[in-house]
């Protein structure tokens, strides 16, 4: 039989001659033993090693996992993690890390063995890469199709308008071209919550209430052999957002749900506040109050293969009649609503989409009633507005729809802007944000120094959030999203003037 010494001196040796990166910290953090095979890992010698601090030798984005390692064998759990080490010429790579805690003359250590995942870690995200540049393909042919399609509708019915001598010919042609435009207004909006670019007004929104609206318009479209239950009490579900994108959220699940049940089923529908504390934080949510939206169906389910794609745009299992923009957009509204969105589902044993929404208080619903009060209306015919736009059509269009609501409008280049506010006098001025030479907001500060009085309305085909992250536009400005109709942009002006 081995004596304690014996086996001591066995462990010794197996921890010299390893293949495994080893590593032996002090609770505290400190590198306390290090093997040979950790060194030519890195490339420095075990003496220069044990004076160096970890964050000489851990990639800075791998510090918290050093740091989760040591928290995790401080409470007596095991670790497993992925890192990316720095090696002594520079270079970095990748490893897997597998950490236990050890006793040693009473007190704890932490051993770490690592695994170098380099190539692994190589080929993961080229297999990814691919899978990126596959589903960008496929976004761009949906796209492409779709928008030919509105926009076939939007020239012929523009020239058979051209050419019509009967008016109600001209009505119906303006008719299809308005419709066309709409949907690929809807198009564009839906991309965009997918990819949480698309500007959101923000106010408090009961979704409570909003379900009791919506869930029977739902209801009718649903065949006879689908029946719907819905469940949630009688108290507020206050959340923050748009109450048009949140009802799509429901729509979306509803008719998802619908059409997985084509021999007929259930469909139950529930809203609850619920306190997340333990493990919902594998979904990303972070400890809090929320509205958890449940929409749960006993149909065919999906397998694994199915549910990891459900998400991506224009991905649909459901042949020529689907788009595949359904739980993308709903995907992209909940994240771009700080949410999150789960699917539990297995062939056969139907599916369940749990919406998980940062839930608000009334007392936070009292302080948004004055904020969300609507613009007072303007004088648009005491209104003189100068035009910027880098698009000579939409400056062209925005100037005309400025000119029917009883303003004087005049088209400017950035070059003359200053020039024709001087002539004009104006008050206002609509500028896009993203402009050759010079921003929309560059020129604003520009007219300001001599323009004190001068009020401004942005218009951007990028959301608020992208410029603001762009560090183009402070939080607290108000940008009117492309496309837009001439309602909304007379709206948008009222907000612009009584700022």
């Amino acid at each position: 039989m081995a004596t304690e010494h014996t086996r001591a001196a066995w462990y010794a040796q197996m921890f010299e001659a390893t293949s495994s990166a080893m590593f032996v910290y002090s609770l505290e953090g400190r590198l306390v033993d290090i093997n040979p095979a950790a060194c030519a890992l890195h490339g420095w010698s075990r003496e220069q090693m044990l004076d160096m601090s970890p964050h000489d030798f851990i990639a800075p984005e791998s510090i918290d996992v050093f740091d989760a390692f040591r928290a995790a064998l401080a409470r007596g759990e095991e670790y497993w993690g992925e890192a990316q080490g720095l090696r002594a010429d520079g270079g970095r790579f990748d490893v897997a890390v597998y950490g236990v805690g050890i006793e040693l003359d009473g007190e704890t250590y932490a051993c770490s063995s690592l695994t170098d995942i380099t190539e692994k870690v190589r080929l993961r995200e080229k297999l990814a890469e691919s899978q990126r540049m596959d589903a960008l393909g496929r976004l761009a042919g949906g796209i492409a199709h779709d928008f030919n399609n509105m926009l076939s509708v939007v020239m012929c019915s523009a020239e058979l308008g051209q050419l019509a001598s009967d008016p109600a010919a001209v009505e119906a042609a303006f008719e299809d071209i308005l419709a066309a435009a709409s949907r690929a207004r809807d198009l564009t909006t839906q991309l965009l919550s997918f990819s949480r670019s698309r500007a959101i007004r923000r106010q408090l929104v009961d979704l409570r209430e909003l379900a009791v609206r919506v869930l029977p318009l739902i209801e009718r479209l649903l065949p006879k052999a689908i029946t719907m239950k819905s469940v949630f009490g009688d108290e507020p579900l206050l959340v923050e957002g748009e109450a048009s994108p949140l009802e799509q959220i429901l729509v979306n699940l509803v008719l998802n749900a619908r059409d997985a049940l084509p021999e007929g089923g259930h469909i139950a529908v529930e809203m609850r506040r619920r306190a997340l504390e333990g493990w919902e934080s594998q979904h990303g949510l972070s400890p809090g109050a929320y509205v958890e939206v449940l929409v749960e169906d006993d149909g065919i389910g999906m397998d694994a293969a199915t549910r990891a794609r459900i998400f991506e745009p224009f991905f649909t299992t459901k042949g020529c009649g689907g788009t595949g923009l359904g739980l993308a957009s709903a995907y992209g509204i909940v994240k771009q609503h700080g949410g999150e969105i789960v699917v539990y589902s297995e062939p056969g044993c139907g599916t369940s989409f749990r919406v998980f929404l940062p839930c608000r208080d009334e007392s936070q619903a009292l302080s948004k009633l004055e904020a969300e009060r609507p613009p007072p209306e303007a004088d648009f015919t005491t209104l003189d507005v100068v035009i910027v736009d880098d698009d000579p059509l939409v400056g062209g269009v925005v100037t005309r729809t400025v000119e029917s609501l009883g303003a004087n409008a005049v088209l400017a280049e950035v070059a003359n802007a200053a020039e024709l506010v001087g002539q004009s006098g104006a008050t206002l001025l609509i500028t896009d944000v993203i402009m050759p030479g010079q921003t929309g907001t560059q020129l604003y500060a520009s007219l300001l120094k001599d323009y004190p009085e001068l009020r401004v309305l942005y218009l951007s085909g990028y959301s608020a959030e992208h410029l603001m992250r762009g560090g183009l536009l402070d939080a607290d400005i108000e940008v009117l999203s492309k496309p837009f109709c001439a309602s909304e942009l007379a709206v948008a002006i009222c907000r612009a003037l009584a700022h």
